[in-house]
């Protein structure tokens, strides 16, 4: 299984979510999926390998919910290794996959996203990757986001679910699947309790995949 290790967690005061420690030894990619209020600045995303993380586009609705990822290609990885958001009045909760079949160079292809206000479901917006055997992560980034029956359709496979708190973090949810064709996906995901939601979607090329070109 490529999957190495998987974490998350939420805020406990609205501006520091740190993960427990994990093994990433072995990983050749990071993915961090972010949800956060957005109105104030992003996070500083960091953790305790010194890795430089390079951000996605960010989905979000405003006055409310964002939904980002970001990723490390090539990490430096081990035991012990943490996972932190941090920034006052942000309410972040961070979820984290460490995956192990990875292509080097480029690993990132596409991505998409969207946000919804009042919502019990939201498609993440589709996404074509432009080889076979991607890696898709998903994620789900709201008030609602805690464990109230959320779900996510297209065989993704749930990592991980973090409450949302008011006054300390929104609430998280980040899954996988393993993309054997390259065709277009645009899951769905849905809880029970409307609320305000933003979504994203990305691929990522596996092991092995195009590394010095892309198709058109």
């Amino acid at each position: 299984m490529p999957i190495i290790a998987n974490v998350a967690v939420g805020s406990t005061d609205n501006t520091t979510a740190t993960t427990a420690p994990v093994n990433t030894s072995g990983a050749s990619l990071l993915v961090l999926a972010l949800a956060s209020y957005q109105g104030v600045a992003l996070p500083t995303i960091s953790d305790s390998k010194g890795n430089v993380w390079i951000s996605l586009t960010t989905y979000e609705l405003a006055g409310d919910t964002r939904s980002k990822f970001y990723y490390v290609r090539n990490p430096i990885v081990g035991s012990g290794h943490t996972f932190t958001a941090a920034l006052g009045s942000s309410f972040p909760a961070i979820a984290v996959l460490a995956w192990s079949d990875i292509a080097q160079t480029p690993p990132f292809d596409v991505e998409n996203g969207g946000s919804a206000t009042a919502a019990v479901s939201l498609a993440t917006g589709s996404v074509t990757p432009k080889d076979n055997n991607v890696l898709v992560v998903a994620a789900v980034c709201s008030q609602a986001t805690n464990g109230d029956n959320v779900a996510i359709d297209n065989g993704f496979v749930i990592t991980n679910t973090i409450a949302g708190v008011g006054g300390q973090c929104y609430g998280v949810s980040l899954a996988y699947r393993k993309q054997r064709t390259a065709a277009a996906v645009n899951p769905i995901w849905s809880w029970t309790s409307s609320s305000n939601a933003a979504v994203s979607i990305a691929t990522f090329y596996t092991s092995p995949a195009r590394i010095w070109f892309k198709k058109a």
